[in-house]
């Protein structure tokens, strides 16, 4: 590889930090590849591939009369261990299986899993 020449994994950390420096109102396709300084063929794979990865959404909007996709960064915040869930009647009850929303047995008539979340 040359020297200077930019990796696909450099462009796609770079993209990553441009759309989550934009917040939650997220960047344009375009002005994402405009401020990359590249095609925009090559714009949209590094969106299409970020949003494979499950780090971006791709949002389709309308600007002006053309059709487009706001980037829009997935939040990393939302972390969790198995010390929060420990102790959930769900994991140890019978009615697993026949449980559903709408049913006759649901977690909204659930008077196990009610006690539970209220302690939690």
């Amino acid at each position: 590889m040359k020297q200077g020449k930019k990796t696909s994994e450099d462009l796609y950390e770079k993209a990553l930090e441009i759309i989550r420096n934009a917040g939650p109102q997220g960047i344009l396709q375009r002005d994402l590849w405009k401020a990359l300084k590249v095609s925009s063929r090559e714009g949209s794979r590094i969106a299409s591939t970020l949003e494979k990865r499950s780090l971006i959404i791709r949002e389709r909007v309308l600007q002006g009369r053309f059709k487009t996709f706001k980037l829009i960064a997935v939040s990393n915040n939302l972390k969790t261990s198995l010390e929060a869930i420990g102790g959930c009647p769900c994991f140890s009850c019978t009615n697993l299986l026949r449980c559903g929303s709408g049913q006759q047995i649901s977690p909204e008539n659930c008077e196990d899993l009610t006690e539970w979340l209220l302690k939690s």
